[in-house]
């Protein structure tokens, strides 16, 4: 289902723009720091230089179920955009890998509200953790 999904995307994608690509040395990692919540990190992207001058930053997903949602995308865009440096945003892309389907910031564009968001989802599923924990110790 990975490679499906992924020739999927990139078969797409890549009939789009016929130019050369190369992976960038060293991958691309980042960490966010998550206002007293913990540290969240951008690792094992995807990093490639496409053309002469043009870059992409894929961070997957590989669940099966659910689907990426448009809002988990934005706010998965959002994290990479505060961390990662020496790149622009319009550089990022999320990509579902099993679905085939890459988000940005042109198809799934930030709205203001992903700090206040991201921080709510993150401490909800940390609790969630946390009680999840208590019962199988």
């Amino acid at each position: 289902m990975l490679k499906d999904g992924f020739l999927l995307w990139w078969e797409e994608k890549r009939r789009l723009r016929n130019v050369p690509f190369k992976v960038i040395e060293g991958n691309v990692k980042a960490r966010y720091e998550a206002l007293g919540l913990g540290t969240v990190k951008v690792e094992n992207t995807l990093s490639i230089t496409v053309g002469d001058d043009g870059h992409r930053i894929l961070y997957p997903y590989f669940c099966e179920d659910p689907a990426l949602s448009n809002e988990a995308a934005r706010l998965g865009l959002w994290v990479m955009s505060q961390c990662i440096t020496g790149y622009s945003t319009k550089d990022m892309r999320l990509l579902d890998v099993i679905q085939g389907r890459s988000f940005s910031d042109l198809d799934t564009p930030l709205v203001g509200d992903e700090e206040a968001l991201f921080l709510k989802r993150y401490s909800e599923l940390l609790k969630e953790w946390h009680t999840l924990r208590d019962e199988y110790e």
